[in-house]
């Protein structure tokens, strides 16, 4: 069946989306992992074509390297989905059509993207390298990473509601530095969401932040 894939926007120009029937990656998802073995997945939906001339605008925007990524949103939804579910890492490309003409106007970090139906040979290419998800009493535990482990994590100053952060935050013992200059259509700050925090100007103090940090020095 089609997996439904829908696209939108938030309020504040953040990609996001939805899947109106995710039971069918689910299926394909659990065939390949309980059937085929297989450690993680790369997942191809078709998305729909800009309706709107609207969309159409963000689209180009993007294309030009000024704008959000349009599916970024939904493609984010769709590896949640799978990864959460079944234990496994995974990657999405989105296939749409594509003009048997490039636009010349495309910025290069999105020049892949144009030329091909899908951005799935990078997702291939280095998606054999992505870290296995394991409980604590799985055999390789002791050569895991785990949240306790992490020491600092840097953000965009306005962008703390990923689900890493939030956990992070939550220990006590990780320092979490927002950077002031990197800001994106996300509205989430820290101090917005009770999340004790660092704040520095620019990448240069957040290097010199975590330089601080790992010598015990800690900030007032």
């Amino acid at each position: 069946e089609p997996v439904g894939v829908c696209i939108s926007t938030t309020e504040t120009g953040a990609s996001s989306g939805d899947i109106q029937n995710p039971q069918t990656l689910l299926n394909a998802g659990r065939r390949l992992v309980d059937e085929a073995g297989c450690t993680a997945i790369a997942v191809v939906c078709h998305f729909p074509e800009d309706a709107t001339e609207e969309d159409a605008a963000r689209t180009k925007a993007y294309v030009e390297g000024r704008g959000v990524d349009p599916v970024g949103g939904a493609e984010a939804i769709i590896s949640r989905i799978l990864g959460m579910e079944l234990g496994v890492p995974v990657a999405h490309a989105p296939a749409s059509t594509v003009s048997a003409t490039a636009d010349e106007s495309v910025a290069p970090k999105a020049a892949a993207e144009e030329l091909g139906f899908t951005f799935l040979p990078c997702v291939l290419s280095y998606l054999h390298r992505a870290p296995a998800m394991i409980s604590p009493t799985d055999r390789r535990a002791g050569r895991a990473i785990w949240a306790s482990d992490v020491d600092a994590v840097v953000l965009p100053a306005n962008a703390a509601a990923g689900a890493a952060a939030m956990a992070l935050s939550e220990n006590g013992k990780t320092l979490v530095v927002a950077v002031e200059e990197n800001l994106t259509v996300e509205q989430s700050r820290p101090h917005a969401l009770g999340m004790m925090h660092v704040s520095v100007s620019n990448y240069l103090e957040a290097i010199g932040l975590l330089a601080a940090h790992k010598a015990g020095v800690l900030p007032a």
